[in-house]
């Protein structure tokens, strides 16, 4: 079923680009962005200002998308760092108060990120009588992250998330994983976004002979990217393929750590740790790497793997989460989490066969999945079934 009337979703994200982080949850935004190819969107984001003072902002992103951003203090911690609440709520309610001046018909309340200020916009949706929609993208209901534990979270999740209309997850691993812990609920599959706009293939006419390059973007972290085993696998392949390089992006406290290992496994003519690279920069990246590489232990989706794709590159993934879902052997090479041996030798099989892959075809094997038409669609059934039942 679908729907032409254009609705009001007020959305409420966890995570989400603000001042204090540029990159914190675009993939939320990116969703709600979305949305608004077909809905009126307001976003109210509410996070603490470590200025000790209260702030709004309040953005027009285009015709259909608004954000209200609420930076409240937070003047207690230790034993009366509970006492924070109340300033919570407060901006909350100055929040909600900014988002009605913009949006000031509601039809749908939809929350971004189980926390427990989901309480929150759960509540509101009841008082207000509107419907609830429920995203997930955050990887702690798997076992290998472990963060979504206690009593008090599975309780809140019980009453909030099972008790939300409709839950959306960017992967069926997720939802499998969520349903794991019992989280019950009418879920739908709604991949992460791609501005195919913008990640597109090198046109082969233009094509230049590439220097066997390799590319890796994350938040460089050894617990969820397995950034040492990648860099272990690479060692042995060197030694076969001495031109062999790999560029890492990203930027994480455990870099220095990470560049220093590099350096002692002998690679620092090999892989090269350039840091964070705006989203915008990140095409001319995927454009001169031959294939691009993750060895994740646990991924919900995986951006960059979709973006690397879009790019007209092939991959090489491990065969977790939501990976499998739209990485197979037409466009690149499915490892083991952990397996070591078997990255290496996907690595000496792509750098051997690289060519035979086509870019065009790499990324016609996404771009109906990914790009913001589609998942527009995706949202729009979900809010249409929900408002007709």
């Amino acid at each position: 079923m679908s729907s032409n009337k254009a609705l009001n979703i007020l959305h409420f994200p966890i995570w989400y680009p603000n001042k204090k982080s540029l990159s914190q949850g675009i993939f939320i935004q990116r969703h709600i962005n979305a949305i608004s190819l077909m809905h009126k969107c307001c976003v109210l984001f509410v996070t603490s200002n470590t200025a000790n003072k209260n702030e709004i902002e309040v953005n027009r992103i285009n015709e259909n998308f608004s954000e209200v951003l609420v930076y409240f203090k937070k003047p207690f911690s230790g034993l009366l760092n509970f006492m924070n609440f109340f300033f919570l709520v407060n901006a909350y309610f100055i929040g909600v108060k900014k988002a009605k001046s913009v949006l000031p018909k509601v039809d749908v309340f939809h929350h971004h990120i189980f926390d427990k200020k989901i309480v929150i916009s759960f509540l509101l949706s009841k008082i207000n009588k509107k419907k609830f929609v429920f995203s997930e993208q955050w990887s702690g209901y798997y076992p290998q992250d472990g963060r979504f534990s206690g009593n008090l979270n599975k309780l809140i999740s019980k009453i909030c998330i099972s008790g939300s209309n409709a839950i959306t997850t960017v992967s069926q691993s997720l939802a499998n994983a969520m349903q794991k812990h019992l989280i019950k609920g009418d879920f739908t599959v709604i991949p992460n976004v791609v501005n195919v706009k913008e990640f597109y293939p090198l046109d082969t006419k233009n094509k230049v002979e590439r220097k066997l390059n390799a590319l890796h973007v994350s938040a460089i972290n050894d617990k969820e990217k397995n950034i040492s085993g990648m860099l272990r696998a690479v060692k042995n392949v060197v030694e076969k393929f001495p031109n062999f390089k790999l560029n890492i992006i990203g930027d994480h406290s455990e870099r220095i750590k990470l560049e220093n290992y590099s350096k002692e496994l002998g690679l620092e003519s090999n892989v090269f740790f350039l840091g964070y690279v705006p989203s915008n920069q990140l095409l001319s990246y995927y454009h001169k790497a031959d294939f691009f590489l993750l060895f994740s232990y646990f991924e919900t989706f995986s951006c960059v793997l979709a973006e690397a794709l879009c790019s007209g590159i092939p991959v090489i993934a491990t065969n977790a989460g939501g990976i499998p879902e739209f990485v197979n052997s037409k466009n690149g090479i499915l490892v083991e989490p952990a397996n070591e041996l078997e990255l290496q030798n996907a690595l000496v099989s792509m750098i051997q066969n690289r060519r035979d892959y086509s870019p065009q075809e790499l990324s016609n094997s996404v771009i109906n999945y990914v790009s913001p038409e589609s998942v527009a669609e995706k949202f729009n059934f979900v809010y249409s079934k929900i408002l007709n039942d």
